[in-house]
């Protein structure tokens, strides 16, 4: 269900939600407020990414990759990564150069950008 605020911009009930893990909520409070008529439309907003996070991604067989987020939402984030990698894939995430554990997402879309190849990714749940 979907409400319109005092300023007339559409809003999702969900807007109140917290990040899913937190890695998530500390991209997120890293990140900038994304323009809210952008985003009316999506239930999980995503918030942009500007100040350069840097993360690690790690693959199944190892390789680790040093990724930029493009942003985030409660669920998930977006990374610039210099490899292609398959959509179903799991990884796992942290910030760059941090030994705290790491958080696994699957891959759900992969599309070619410059520089490299922009990743959705949502977290896996126990």
């Amino acid at each position: 269900m979907t409400d319109i605020d005092n300023n007339g911009i559409l809003s999702s009930p969900d807007s109140a939600a917290r990040p899913a893990s937190p890695l998530l909520a500390r991209l997120w409070g890293a990140s900038e407020e994304s323009d809210s008529n952008e985003e009316w439309r999506r239930a999980d907003r995503r918030r942009k990414n500007c100040s350069g996070v840097r993360l690690e991604l790690q693959r199944q067989n190892g390789t680790v990759y040093n990724v930029r987020l493009h942003n985030v939402s409660h669920n998930g984030v977006c990374v610039i990564c210099p490899k292609k990698i398959r959509q179903a894939d799991i990884v796992k995430l942290r910030c760059q150069g941090e030994s705290v554990p790491d958080e696994a997402f699957k891959v759900v879309h992969v599309t070619s950008t410059v520089g490299g190849f922009k990743l959705g990714l949502t977290l896996l749940r126990d």
